[in-house]
């Protein structure tokens, strides 16, 4: 006979936000990736709130999408969860495990990297034409199209309070930089240091020094240094002459703090600023990693900073 209460008992009550994280992560643990990615992807196709998803859950899907064999959607969910909590380090180390495996870098050891870039000649010279006359807001922005796609990249992992950049020009990428960097919830500041002042205006976030990158300690005081929100980010763009460009790497040498960045541009184009560059290594190389991840991003030191973008160890 059947049970008289079976037509009115009420349906289980749908999981909550937490539960359906909690129930995931239990399924990817048991080895069941499908129900894990069932469970979520019913979970974002239906939910009615306005809200982010909560926090873990892009992490589970990636851990589930790994386990399922499709780790092209689990590098994405891996970084969708960071952008969502950029310090959760489980996330981040699953990252640098499926980028590695999908997109091998090259070394980060100064010895072992290359001094050429994959870039046949030709085509470096096309971009560097389009380079010169490309602008930003109005504004003359000197940087190559895979440069302009890999300092996101770099802000998003480093999230640098300050940037200081050494060669301000027109002023284009110091206003590309603040405006990116805000885009990103950072309240980064920028100092931009040149020997001359262009005059083209500046936001809020942007403050004109004027300065010699052959002479950067009149300018960049020990108290002006001490003051400065960290993480640092140095970006050197002067003249890319050897004198200078050597001159900003062993100003920074000793001022820069494990983890930071100093970044040498334009390396694919100047030769005094690659060879300040193998000359600093070459002495200082043990200190210093090639952030293989973004100097080879595209391809092997496919980057107007050829072997340029340096983190202090």
């Amino acid at each position: 006979m059947n049970n008289p209460d079976a037509a009115t008992s009420p349906p289980p009550a749908p999981l909550t936000r937490d539960q359906i994280v909690a129930r995931a992560r239990e399924s990817v643990e048991a080895g069941d990736a499908s129900q894990a990615i069932e469970h979520i992807e019913q979970f974002l196709a239906t939910r009615r709130d306005e809200g982010p998803p909560p926090l873990g859950l892009h992490l589970v899907r990636g851990l589930a999408y790994l386990r399922h064999g499709v780790p092209m959607v689990a590098l994405q969910s891996f970084e969708a969860e960071l952008f969502l909590d950029p310090h959760n380090a489980q996330a981040r180390e699953q990252l640098a495990a499926v980028r590695a495996r999908l997109h091998p870098p090259g070394s980060s050891r100064p010895s072992e990297r290359p001094w050429q870039t994959i870039l046949p000649a030709a085509a470096g010279q096309l971009i560097e034409r389009a380079t010169q006359r490309y602008t930003y807001r109005g504004v003359p922005l000197l940087k190559n199209c895979f440069d302009l796609a890999i300092y996101p990249l770099l802000f998003q992992q480093a999230r640098p309070a300050t940037i200081i950049e050494i060669g301000t020009l027109y002023g284009g990428s110091a206003l590309w930089l603040s405006d990116v960097t805000g885009a990103m919830g950072l309240d980064t500041h920028i100092y931009t240091i040149d020997v001359t002042d262009m005059a083209v205006p500046r936001p809020p976030r942007v403050t004109f020094l004027r300065g010699n990158g052959q002479a950067l300690g009149r300018v960049l005081t020990g108290d002006f240094l001490a003051q400065i929100a960290r993480p640092l980010l140095v970006i050197e763009d002067a003249d890319h002459s050897l004198a200078t460009s050597l001159a900003v790497l062993k100003f920074f040498h000793p001022v820069l703090r494990s983890g930071e960045y100093i970044v040498i541009e334009d390396g694919m184009t100047a030769t005094g600023a690659l060879d300040a560059l193998r000359a600093f290594l070459g002495e200082h190389g043990d200190a210093y990693d090639v952030d293989a991840n973004y100097c080879d991003y595209f391809g092997a030191n496919l980057t107007w900073c050829v072997n340029g973008f340096l983190r202090k160890r």
